[in-house]
């Protein structure tokens, strides 16, 4: 109970003194709330009796009057009663209810407030629900992670969580808890584990009202621990027995692999403690490892034993297939010891051409032997050894040889070396010598620096060859070393050489009519056949029909020369004909392009597009029958009087000449990105450029015409798609392709005078078609 404040005053028999007061108790609770009884009243210390009212706070009200009869001693009377239902949480909370009384009488006026606290006490709890869907994961030999979703109320609900339990049993021992989580935790990592283990884990949930049951997250291995050892031991022969001691206990099986003689190892099988194996004769090794649930240990190697067995067949080599007689054969092989052991003996066994055998015994370690051979036929040889078991090994496969004299091959023609050859085709015969046949041949012609020209396989019954014009005809003036390599039917090879000069007659230096065509600005080239023979001009020099420098070394013979019956002299003769002729065009810049290489003597070809005022060259070639050829190069120069010239057509036949006022400009960009890099104030301002590799020539080209005949053509040729693209031959000698648009004009004040401009943008090159 708690006493409100007093209300006191007067004095005598008039005096009072009184005050209100409040009791509080639980009459009834439950898990969720608690109820309180609440009584109202009042205490007076004299006799009253005035009028009043007063009320719980939340609760009933009152109307009535204070009385009390006596003086000097306190009496109390009840006035208001209520019960209060408070809610109960997941925390403990403090509540406070309070009353009042009044006396509103006109004797004792007041009023008296009294208020009691009580804590209500945290709710009722039931056991937590289990987390559900819990999953265990195996990520490493170190670490397990465990997951689960929560099943729980809130912190004001039955069945909360307050914490959750992680507990873990290691090698099936009792569960030890290695962790408490907060109740929204839904995983936990345990970097507690090693290997070798077997681990089990239960979670459970936590709240004031106790624990929820076990839910098991299942049991998993780590690694098995690698075998504590690995032991070989003999059997007989080449069996042995291999044991293992367990590093740890959980292994479904182990897996092992054996190495001989140091090799590599061999594909893995399965055991349980013990094996036995059949190893093969030599050094043997094991290594075992221990498997558990797709999970291995490492490798444990095991002692090393050696077993004893007879050698396998050698492999043998070293020799040639194929021998010229008289020679050797040095026979080598390599042991192949399965036990390891070294070679104590061999034996060498040769079957003669004849059909006799004869057996080499080979003392120690030796691998090698050397067998004579002085007959032709066929040797076969085959090798065994013996190690450290008293048996000799298996024969080696019979290896086959052949021994035979080696082939001849000589030229018949010609039949020395330095012969002079002056005309073409010529040939060349040769003899070949063999007991075994030809299986095939090659000849090739080599320059003095030894440089072949060709290479060409031949039947193996061939015998002569030609140089001319279906195969390969032999550049003049040069010392030919000409190689024939001949293969008998064993594949031994010979090589015949013969040493010959060319020295051929040559058609006579052509010429050529050249003449520029002022319409078009053209060149005709008619291609002339020169002189076949010497002649003397008017001021009586005499001039060779082929090419001569004047060197007695040099001397063309057997073409503008013949033998003479006087001892050391010549005399004069004619060149060989001339079969067809060539033009090629060289242009200032050195390209070259061929015009025709097929014009009969006395006829023309056309050059349509000559560069212009710049001097170039027109190479005339004469072609005899043997394939022979002199060479004219003839300068020319075309004069435009003062025109450039745009031709049109496929074949740049047609061509508009303008020269007249003529103004020129031209500008070229090339392609790319420019950046600005921001690199400090020490570097430089301006941007850097990227080209792409794209170009961009463009230019106007203008002019005046004073005849109206040239200023139709050029408006009817400027109007035509078709000349959309043109050749442009400016007055410097460049020659460019280009896209013209045109733009012509005319004036009243300039009467007969047009203007015409072109605005040119030059793109990839084209040659005009020819023919």
């Amino acid at each position: 109970m708690a006493d409100g404040n007093a209300v006191a005053g007067g004095s005598g028999w008039s005096r009072w003194n009184w005050h209100a007061f409040l009791n509080v108790s639980a009459v009834r609770s439950d898990a969720t709330s608690v109820t309180y009884g609440v009584t109202l009243g009042y205490s007076s210390y004299y006799a009253i009796n005035v009028h009043a009212n007063g009320g719980i706070d939340g609760g009933s009200g009152w109307n009535g009057s204070i009385v009390a009869n006596g003086n000097g001693y306190w009496q109390e009377a009840n006035v208001a009663y209520s019960e209060i239902t408070l809610r109960r949480t997941g925390s403990a909370y403090n509540h406070t209810f309070s009353g009042y009384v009044q006396a509103t009488g006109g004797y004792g006026n007041g009023t008296s407030r009294a208020s009691v606290t009580v804590t209500v006490p945290t709710r009722g709890y039931s056991a937590p629900r289990p987390p559900k869907g819990v999953t265990l994961a195996r990520k490493s030999d170190t670490r397990a992670d465990l997951a689960w979703a929560t099943d729980y109320d809130d912190a004001n609900g039955a069945q909360p969580w307050h914490n959750v339990l992680i507990e873990r049993s290691t090698d099936d021992v009792g569960f030890v808890q290695i962790a408490t989580l907060s109740w929204e935790d839904v995983n936990y990592t345990d970097n507690g584990i090693s290997a070798g283990h077997k681990y089990a884990y239960r979670i459970r949930s936590k709240n004031p009202a106790g624990y929820s049951s076990y839910v098991s997250a299942g049991e998993m291995f780590t690694s098995p621990l690698t075998p504590k050892k690995a032991a070989l031991s003999t059997i007989s022969g080449t069996r042995v027995r291999l044991s293992v001691t367990a590093g740890s206990p959980y292994a479904d099986e182990y897996l092992y692999q054996m190495s001989l003689n140091g090799g590599g190892w061999s594909a893995e099988k399965s055991m349980q403690g013990t094996a036995e194996v059949e190893a093969g004769g030599g050094e043997v090794r094991a290594r075992v490892r221990a498997k558990k649930s797709g999970l291995y240990s490492g490798y444990r190697e095991s002692n090393a034993v050696t077993t004893i067995t007879a050698p396998l067949a050698p492999t043998i080599g070293g020799f040639e297939d194929v021998y010229a007689l008289p020679a050797t054969a040095e026979i080598r092989w390599n042991r192949v010891h399965p036990d390891g052991s070294e070679q104590t003996a061999a034996q060498v066994e040769v079957t003669y051409p004849g059909g006799s055998v004869k057996t080499f015994d080979v003392a120690g370690s030796t691998a090698e032997y050397g067998i004579k051979l002085d007959a032709e036929g066929e040797y076969r040889i085959r090798v065994r050894t013996k190690g450290l078991d008293p048996s000799w090994g298996a024969w080696s496969a019979p290896k086959a040889i052949f021994a035979e004299n080696r082939p001849q091959a000589y030229f018949t023609t010609p039949s020395h070396d330095g012969t002079v050859v002056n005309v073409a085709p010529f040939t060349v015969e040769w003899e070949i010598e063999t007991s075994s046949g030809v299986s095939r041949q090659s000849l090739t012609a080599k320059r003095p620096n030894g440089i072949a020209v060709g290479l060409w396989p031949l039947g193996s019954d061939v015998r002569s060859f030609t140089f001319g014009p279906d195969t390969f005809i032999l550049e003049s003036l040069v010392d030919w070393t000409i190689e024939l390599t001949v293969w008998d039917g064993y594949s031994l090879k010979v090589v015949a050489k013969r040493v010959v000069r060319t020295d051929y007659a040559e058609p006579a230096i052509p010429n050529a009519d050249i003449r520029t065509d002022p319409a078009n600005l053209s060149v005709s080239v008619r291609a002339l056949g020169g002189e076949r023979a010497w002649t003397v001009d008017s001021e009586g020099t005499l001039h060779s029909p082929e090419f001569f420098d004047g060197s007695t070394d040099h001397v063309p013979v057997g073409s503008g020369f013949g033998e003479s019956s006087v001892i050391g002299g010549m005399s004069m003769g004619i060149v060989v004909p001339t079969t067809r002729l060539s033009v090629m065009v060289i242009l200032p810049d050195g390209t070259q392009r061929a015009m025709d290489d097929d014009i009969p003597d006395g006829n023309s070809v056309i050059d349509r597009l000559p560069p212009l005022n710049t001097e170039y060259h027109y190479l005339i070639t004469a072609y005899s029958d043997s394939g022979t050829a002199t060479t004219n190069k003839i300068a020319y120069t075309v004069d435009s009087d003062g025109r450039e010239a745009f031709n049109y057509g496929a074949d740049a036949s047609s061509a508009v000449l303008l020269g007249l006022d003529a103004q020129c400009d031209s500008s070229v960009s090339h392609g790319g990105e420019l950046f600005n890099f921001a690199l400090g104030s020490q570097t430089p301002a301006l941007p850097s450029f990227y080209p792409d590799g794209t170009s961009q020539a463009t230019g106007t080209r203008s002019y005046a015409i004073t005849d109206v005949g040239e200023y139709r053509k050029l408006d009817s040729v400027a109007r035509d798609p078709a000349n959309a693209v043109c050749w442009y031959r400016d007055h410097w000698g460049g020659r460019h392709r280009v896209k013209a648009d045109w733009r012509l004009g005319y004036a009243a004040a300039s009467y007969l005078l047009w203007s015409a401009c072109a605005s040119v943008t030059e793109v990839m090159w084209e040659e005009p078609v020819n023919g």
